[in-house]
């Protein structure tokens, strides 16, 4: 783990990958009980995640010490790492108050349970997800969530779309409120669930790089 202040590296921590000793565990549990009594401005996990079942294992008898990291910013990769224990800890045990960005490697459809999962039970601990997305593919299931959705009581409501290539990228039928930033080509609107009028999503639709023109 690298601790970074002002993009300045300020310490390192280096803990066992697979513990094996006694000594392996309460290292690790030490660690992570004073991780979890901090806030931070911004994480990272690219190639590794903490594992969560070594911290249920670690922390479920312990009711004084809620077992999540609570950060403005997170960044997460899909693509590297088991998608399904990516899941869980990116549920259980991150409170993002800000925007979790999230990336995806190789075919976009074999997130589609993940996603899903996602967009209905992380409203309590996301405020805001993010995608890179190299295709409309996610959009387009994120939108139909959104509009047609009958488990939303714990639904995440902000969300922005960066796109390489916006040509296949359409505002829902549905969409209200829409407006277009004058020669940027990017949009934001807002969608009502058709089963909860009182349900309300944002989305915003940005270019990653070169033109994004949205129909």
């Amino acid at each position: 783990m690298y601790f970074l202040e002002n993009n300045e590296l300020v310490f390192i921590v280096e803990l066992p990958t697979y513990p094996k000793t006694i000594y392996d565990m309460k290292l690790i549990r030490f660690c992570f009980d004073q991780l979890f009594r901090c806030a931070y401005k911004e994480a990272s996990f690219f190639v590794f995640i903490f594992n969560p079942e070594i911290i249920r294992l670690l922390f479920e008898d312990q009711q004084n010490i809620s077992p999540k990291f609570y950060t403005k910013k997170v960044s997460l990769e899909y693509g590297k790492i088991n998608k399904e224990k990516v899941l869980k800890f990116n549920l259980e045990h991150l409170i993002v108050n800000g925007d979790l960005s999230l990336s995806f490697g190789g075919d976009t459809q074999k997130y589609n349970d993940i996603v899903s999962e996602l967009v209905l039970n992380g409203g309590s601990v996301i405020h805001r997800v993010r995608m890179d997305l190299s295709d409309p593919y996610l959009y387009n299931l994120v939108i139909k969530l959104i509009e047609t959705s009958q488990n939303n009581s714990n639904m995440v409501t902000n969300f922005l779309f960066k796109f390489r290539d916006c040509s296949q990228v359409k505002v829902g039928v549905r969409a209200e409120n829409i407006v277009r930033e004058e020669n940027s080509h990017e949009v934001k609107y807002q969608i009502t669930n058709i089963y909860n009028k009182n349900l309300r999503s944002n989305v915003e639709i940005k270019r990653k790089f070169g033109c994004c023109t949205i129909m």
